[in-house]
């Protein structure tokens, strides 16, 4: 559990926004498709989980960044996996898809770590 919080702090800041970003996007579609497919309290959660990597990786924007840069950047990662969801191959993409999912489960301990030491916030 320590080592994802360990790459966070070692990574650049461009690298963890990009990583918090991605995840946003991961839960966002995640959190879409199960309001759609199985239930809105799913959904919900899964939305939430998105809003709190997105909360962090807008911390970490300077004053002078545009106060949408979150919103579009986010935007563009959600386009890239619904792209990449639509034109893969369904084994590589489920495969890929997992080790996003895994990946972004082990960063929630490290989005804990960092704001109980007021990091990034």
């Amino acid at each position: 559990m320590l080592l994802p919080f360990l790459f966070l702090m070692q990574a650049s800041d461009a690298e963890t926004y990009d990583s918090l970003l991605r995840c946003a996007a991961f839960h966002t579609i995640e959190g879409e498709r199960l309001a759609r497919d199985e239930s809105a309290a799913s959904g919900d959660a899964q939305k939430a989980i998105a809003r709190d990597f997105a909360a962090t990786a807008h911390s970490m924007l300077s004053d002078d960044n545009d106060a949408n840069a979150v919103e579009t950047d986010l935007a563009q990662r959600k386009a890239e996996y619904l792209d990449r969801l639509a034109a893969g191959d369904l084994r590589e993409t489920a495969e890929q898809w997992t080790a996003l999912e895994l990946a972004c489960r082990d960063l929630h301990p490290a989005l804990r770590a960092m704001d109980s030491q007021g990091e990034h916030r």
